[in-house]
């Protein structure tokens, strides 16, 4: 029996599957792939199938996929869950790298505007100069790294553009086993302006790279071989979504 709200195993809950006697106890093996527990399952985004560090901090989880914090694990769990019912297909499709072009939302090259810069604490009085130079590029459509919402950085572009044109489109390139946070992070955006968002779903997972490795930009990594590797993960996404939309 699966339930959203309680998160239920049978008539059990989450919170009594975990801790039935007190303290710590054995999850099913690989949680993630148990549509008991989390229906839809999980991509962990490390090598070898392992968790990334914001992973095992937000589900209270070792690289393994342990379960350490029983509180947090069942609140992530149901956070994840709840999102994923709001956020239904017809409000926000994902594409991958090699179904894109099907998509009939995408406009022609020539209009797509993308855009990068700081996260936070930038001055809200340049707002509407950003959106002007924005505006008399003639763009339909709005691109960038899927960075989450925030309202003192550059993303607070993105629902900005959305409202001053109603044929507006914006598309965001997602690590794969990030989507989940970026739903989170953009569900009030998504649930506003419905069906004119997408995502493309990228695997940049190591050891392969494997979506830069099909379009062969993994040798542009010699240039920031010595950034962390979660820091070149965003740099080859940053590559890819510019030799994508060219």
């Amino acid at each position: 029996m699966k339930a959203v709200g309680a998160l239920q195993f049978g008539q059990r809950s989450l919170a009594d599957e975990l801790s039935p006697a007190g303290g710590f106890c054995t999850m099913p093996e690989k949680w993630w792939l148990n549509e008991s527990i989390l229906p839809g399952g999980l991509i962990p985004g490390g090598p070898g199938e392992t968790f990334t560090e914001g992973q095992q901090d937000k589900f209270g989880v070792d690289a393994a996929g342990n379960v350490q914090n029983e509180t947090k694990f069942a609140t992530a769990v149901k956070k994840v869950c709840i999102v994923r019912a709001s956020i239904t297909m017809d409000k926000l499709k994902i594409n991958t790298i090699h179904n894109l072009r099907e998509d009939q939302l995408l406009p022609e090259p020539h209009a797509i505007v993308r855009i990068k810069g700081f996260g936070s604490g930038l001055n809200p009085n340049i707002d509407e100069a950003v959106l002007k130079d924005i505006s008399r590029s003639k763009g339909e459509m709005i691109v960038w790294d899927g960075d989450g919402l925030e309202e003192t950085g550059f993303t607070n572009m993105v629902p900005k553009f959305l409202e001053t044109n109603p044929q507006s489109k914006a598309l965001a390139f997602v690590l794969d086993y990030e989507v989940d946070d970026f739903k989170e992070s953009w569900v009030k955006v998504i649930e506003q302006i419905p069906d004119r968002n997408r995502v493309v779903a990228v695997d940049l997972k190591l050891p392969t790279w494997r979506d830069a490795a099909d379009k062969g930009i993994t040798e542009e990594l010699k240039s920031v071989e010595n950034y962390p590797e979660w820091a070149q993960e965003y740099f080859l996404m940053g590559r890819l979504a510019c030799k994508i939309l060219v």
